[in-house]
C-alpha cells in the first residue's frame, strides 16, 4: 500500500459529530466562566469537572482517530507547521521544521523518522541544496487534517 493510499475513516462520523457538539458545549460553558472571573479566581481552584477533562481526552482521541496516526505533542506541532507551510505554498527542510515547531532537533529527527515510516510525512532532496531534506505532509494526512482542523475551527467559533 502506498503512503497516500485512500484510508477509510477509522471512526463513525456520527460519533465525531457527537463528541464535537459535546466539546463545543463544554468549551462555551468554560469560556463563559473564565471571562466572568479574573484569572486569580479560577487558577488552581479546580473548576474543571471530570466531564470537562473527559471531553478534552475525547477530542485528543478523535484527533488520533481522524488522522490515522499517533501524534505526540512534538509530532502534532510538526504536523501543524507542515500544514501551515503547505497552505502558504512553501517547503520546510528538517532543521527549519524543528525550529518552527519549537521541538529539539533530536526529537524532531526521531519524530520525522517515525512519521516517514507511517507514511504521514514525505521527504525529498531540496531542489538546489542536496544536503537538505524537504519534509512535507502526505496528501492523505493533509486531507484528514483539512477535515479535523475545519471541525475544530467550527468548534472554537472561528468560522467566518
Amino acid at each position: 500500500m502506498t503512503p497516500d493510499a485512500d484510508l477509510s475513516p477509522p471512526v463513525n462520523l456520527l460519533e465525531i459529530s457527537r463528541v464535537l457538539e459535546e466539546t463545543a458545549r463544554l468549551v462555551r460553558q468554560h469560556a463563559g466562566a473564565v471571562l466572568e472571573a479574573p484569572q486569580q479566581q479560577w487558577l488552581g481552584k479546580g473548576e474543571l469537572s471530570a466531564d470537562d477533562v473527559r471531553a478534552i481526552i475525547a477530542v485528543r482521541q478523535m484527533r488520533r482517530r481522524c488522522l490515522g496516526v499517533e501524534t505526540s505533542d512534538a509530532a502534532w506541532s510538526m504536523m501543524l507547521e507542515l500544514y501551515a507551510a503547505r497552505l502558504e505554498g512553501r517547503s520546510l527542510h528538517q532543521t527549519r521544521l524543528s525550529v518552527a515547531a519549537s521541538v529539539p532537533e533530536t526529537t524532531a529527527l526521531r519524530v520525522t523518522r517515525a512519521m516517514l515510516e507511517t507514511g504521514a510525512f514525505t521527504s525529498e532532496a531540496h531542489p538546489t541544496d542536496k544536503r537538505l531534506l524537504v519534509i512535507a505532509l502526505s496528501d492523505a494526512v493533509a486531507r484528514r487534517m483539512d477535515s479535523y482542523l475545519a471541525a475544530t475551527r467550527a468548534l472554537a467559533g472561528l468560522a467566518s
